[in-house]
């Protein structure tokens, strides 16, 4: 068995190559023993591609065409130009968890715990993954500094 170290897929509109593409992947799919979900899997296009090659394309790599892009693990699969309007759920999440503490009494030193242990740690995955716009960290230091 040879060892793959990259595969290049490659869609050319108007001519043959889309079955090189099919060739490739089934060239993968040999070397690896690792087989494509055709059920579960979808592919996205930008707006400017034509009706046409969407329906071509899809059809040559057996894949169902999807507009909503969704989340994996949690976080958006497409982040467009609006950060503001995709990351607003992890403002969202911590207002909603400091909402649940304003109803108990705590101390001081006890509502720094919860800050530090528990609402600092919301966004740190996601941070991991995407760099939060200064906009959305100023929010959220906003709503942790009126708890």
């Amino acid at each position: 068995m040879s060892c793959i170290s990259s595969v290049c897929y490659m869609v050319i509109n108007g001519s043959h190559e889309i079955g090189l593409f099919v060739s490739e992947r089934e060239l993968y799919e040999k070397e690896s023993s690792q087989v494509v979900n055709f059920q579960k899997s979808s592919i996205s296009f930008s707006s400017n591609t034509c009706h046409d090659q969407v329906v071509e394309i899809c059809n040559a790599l057996h894949v169902t065409h999807k507009e909503d892009y969704g989340s994996y693990f949690g976080l958006p699969s497409h982040v467009g130009r609006n950060h503001r309007a995709v990351f607003d759920f992890v403002k969202d999440r911590i207002w909603k968890s400091l909402q649940g503490w304003k109803r108990i009494l705590l101390s001081r030193v006890r509502k720094e715990v919860l800050l530090k242990s528990v609402v600092q740690s919301i966004p740190t995955y996601v941070m991991s993954v995407f760099k939060l716009s200064n906009d959305i960290i100023s929010n959220i230091e906003k709503i942790m500094n009126s708890f």
